[in-house]
């Protein structure tokens, strides 16, 4: 498998396409969550939620912005019907689903997934008309306190490789994993 891995060019030649590559971060620095710099002058809370129907609809506000250096600028609508449906269903993880909001106005979205030693950080999206104000650095950072309050030995994510959220994640602390990456087949 490493050999494919670091020969993927070879493997996947001019048939082929890069679709996404993914990089998988870890974070587990939890005596300096407090030293995090979110440069956030905003009061942001975290909300927890179940009401699925609005968190999709402020989910696909979120993420579709059409900006072509945002790696999710398109998002299927497929998700937001996704989350809309989402029903919990009984296994060892427990599933939240947070607004982030500013003076009760929901300017962005993430969720988490957990157990009694991982905490799993997914879907973190901020309004475009709130970006670059350290609002995404304060939900993280936020997050992080609550995988520490659970005595979780580690926190991860996901997300789009060569885009800001990857470096950004990696100045908090984060530390890279792997890279995966999807291909597709081209029509030839």
């Amino acid at each position: 498998m490493q050999k494919i891995y670091n020969n993927r060019d070879t493997y996947f030649d001019d048939d082929y396409e890069l679709a996404s590559n993914e990089v998988w971060q870890i974070y587990d620095d939890f005596e300096n969550i407090n030293n995090i710099n979110t440069n956030c002058l905003l009061n942001v809370k975290l909300e927890k939620t179940t009401n699925m129907k609005l968190y999709s609809e402020e989910m696909i506000k979120a993420y579709q912005t059409g900006d072509a250096d945002d790696p999710y600028g398109d998002l299927d609508s497929i998700y937001k019907e996704v989350y809309e449906n989402h029903k919990k269903i009984k296994n060892e993880y427990t599933e939240e689903f947070f607004f982030a909001k500013v003076n009760d106005k929901i300017v962005g979205v993430t969720s988490s997934v957990y157990d009694n030693e991982i905490y799993g950080i997914y879907g973190l999206a901020v309004k475009k008309d709130f970006r670059c104000k350290g609002i995404g650095k304060e939900i993280i950072k936020q997050q992080l306190k609550m995988c520490r309050e659970k005595k979780s030995k580690l926190a991860f994510l996901q997300t789009e490789e060569g885009y800001y959220p990857a470096d950004t994640y990696r100045k908090l602390g984060f530390k890279d994993v792997c890279i995966e990456y999807y291909y597709i087949k081209r029509n030839v």
